[in-house]
């Protein structure tokens, strides 16, 4: 993706630049919704799922979280603890004028994102059968809002300003959204 086929190697002007960069940048969100979906289906389709396939569908989920969530700008400190702020190589939602604000997915399930999917803790270990259960139907649905949300408001707004990349791209996700 680094090096996409249809993207200028020489880049003059700042605005260029800027472009080119959101395009790369897009590419990767794109990357992340297309698994997001694939695997979602996988997962409510199936009555058994193989663990490296579960865990690479909770990382997209926990990917396309901190994109929605996440924003650049200050935080008041009564939003402090609602949304964070990215890092500087972060690619968010605010890059497409898209507002961070927080998805609605269970405290529980925020903590085992965080904890038990991608950190080698002590709270992880103790696993078992009973907490291996992963209630997620609700927050798939909430997430799966969002990515609506953003898939639409991509096509409305750069239908005809920015890379005809994005716009193929946008309805190619929009089959996935309401399987």
């Amino acid at each position: 993706m680094k090096n996409a086929p249809f993207v200028k190697k020489s880049i003059k002007d700042k605005e260029s630049i800027y472009s080119q960069k959101r395009l790369n940048g897009f590419l990767h969100v794109w990357y992340e919704m297309y698994w997001y979906f694939k695997l979602r289906d996988e997962f409510l389709n199936s009555e058994y799922l193989h663990i490296p396939t579960f865990e690479s569908f909770l990382l997209h989920i926990r990917n396309l979280k901190d994109f929605f969530e996440r924003t650049k700008r200050n935080i008041s400190r009564s939003r402090k603890k609602i949304i964070k702020k990215a890092m500087p190589d972060d690619i968010i939602s605010e890059d497409y004028g898209y507002p961070a604000k927080r998805i609605p997915l269970g405290t529980k399930f925020r903590q085992r994102l965080n904890k038990e999917l991608a950190h080698i803790s002590y709270k992880r270990n103790k696993a078992n059968a009973k907490s291996a259960v992963w209630l997620i139907y609700q927050d798939i649905k909430n997430l799966n809002s969002r990515c609506e949300e953003f898939i639409e408001y991509m096509k409305r707004n750069y239908s005809s300003s920015l890379d005809f990349v994005i716009l193929d791209n946008m309805w190619e996700l929009s089959k996935y959204v309401k399987k």
